[in-house]
């Protein structure tokens, strides 16, 4: 089991900034409320351009040498601003972040689409972590149901045609292996390069059960491609041409 907490929330008692002393602060606050000596996992939640990343990163470099927390990472970062916040690390002899964590899901939002302080995993994002050792974390995975679930619609930033194709191929990808929807959307999710740990969740334990059951789930090398490009007739076309 690995235990995270994270840092950068406005709630009553705490202005959510990444100050040094608020990294501090809240970092002591969550070790009490989780009755640990030590944070596995500490997350930035999402930025504070307020304040120096200099002080930010040395904050949770602190940490680090206190004992208090073993790794870092951050949530809803642009990816310039994360490169830069780990080459100052770099620079200073400093711990990097070593996860991020961003919305992530099967269908692909349209151009445009505004998730307000949320950003989604972009390429660009994927191929700078594939090629630096950052593991990717992808949250709403499954839109709250919305794949299985008849009463809740497709969020509006993913409407369009993009979806409806993609959303078909799902259909068809399940029918074949014969199980839910949600759970080729995890096992797409964990099986593409790069691998994305998807955060799961449920409001009954059958919800549960069924996105456990998902690890056991193994699509074929054609599937996760037809799943990828779906949608996008220049992948599919590249896919398609002999080698």
């Amino acid at each position: 089991m690995i235990i995270s907490s994270k840092s950068r929330f406005d709630y009553p008692g705490s202005p959510g900034g990444l100050t040094a002393q608020e990294i501090q602060k809240e970092c002591e606050k969550s070790l009490i409320r989780l009755q640990t000596d030590r944070i596995d996992l500490y997350y930035a939640h999402r930025d504070d351009q307020a304040t120096p990343m200099e002080e930010t990163m040395e904050a949770f470099h602190r940490l680090i040498e206190q004992g208090k927390v073993r790794a870092v990472g951050a949530n809803n970062l642009a990816v310039w601003r994360f490169v830069m916040a780990n080459g100052l690390a770099e620079k200073n002899g400093w711990t990097p972040y070593c996860v991020v964590e961003q919305r992530y899901t099967y269908l692909r939002p349209r151009h445009g689409a505004d998730f307000g302080p949320q950003i989604f995993i972009s390429s660009e994002f994927k191929d700078y972590t594939l090629s630096n050792g950052i593991a990717l974390v992808g949250y709403s995975a499954l839109l709250q149901g919305a794949y299985t679930r008849t009463e809740r619609e497709i969020p509006a930033q993913f409407a369009g045609q993009d979806s409806d194709q993609r959303l078909t191929c799902l259909k068809g990808v399940a029918a074949e292996v014969g199980c839910s929807p949600n759970q080729v959307v995890i096992a797409w999710i964990r099986q593409s390069q790069p691998s994305i740990l998807p955060i799961i969740a449920g409001s009954k334990i059958e919800q549960l059960k069924e996105n456990i059951d998902a690890l056991n789930l193994v699509l074929s090398k054609e599937q996760v491609q037809k799943l990828t490009s779906a949608g996008d007739p220049d992948i599919k076309r590249a896919w398609l041409q002999p080698s």
